[in-house]
């Protein structure tokens, strides 16, 4: 037996499911993690312990491969997208504190796993502009505007395309 027991998999409502008693499911794990820092009123460390704990189980886009299966498509977008405001909002909280280095950190590992993620682009070179770096917040606008070019055949965001004329104006 591929799951090490006959009850790992179980048969309801004409649906066949994974018994979570018996089996971890990544997915669930990186849902109630995130549904549970995002239900933290308080953002300090409880929240922020929960987001990075979410985070660190994200190690890539749902099924990415399996791009010819329409079910997995919406899943892999919603898991996608918590992801992306994850990282947002615990880069946020960082640059709130004024810990630079660690939201940049928090970006960046962001944009090792969804490259296109424009948002975390943004918060990054707002980041970097307000830690000082001018030329690296302008360095991100480069990357992003020819990874959207290549990949996809657009243009940045007009919001992108504002923070970069700040970058040019200071």
């Amino acid at each position: 037996m591929l799951l090490g027991s006959d009850k790992a998999i179980l048969y309801k409502n004409n649906c066949l499911t994974l018994d979570q008693q018996r089996c971890w499911v990544d997915i669930l794990g990186f849902d109630h993690l995130i549904n549970g820092a995002e239900g933290v009123t308080n953002k300090g460390d409880r929240g922020i312990q929960l987001t990075n704990k979410a985070l660190s189980m994200y190690k890539g886009h749902f099924l990415s491969g399996d791009v010819r299966e329409p079910w997995t498509m919406s899943r892999r977008e919603n898991l996608r997208n918590k992801f992306v405001r994850s990282i947002s909002r615990l880069g946020q909280h960082l640059e709130e504190t004024e810990e630079f280095d660690q939201a940049i950190d928090s970006y960046n590992k962001g944009i090792e796993i969804d490259e296109l993620a424009e948002r975390l682009y943004q918060r990054l070179m707002l980041c970097h502009q307000r830690s000082g770096n001018r030329t690296e917040a302008i360095k991100t606008y480069k990357r992003l505007k020819t990874l959207l070019a290549s990949h996809l055949g657009i243009e940045p965001s007009r919001e992108t395309e504002a923070i970069y004329r700040t970058l040019l104006t200071k």
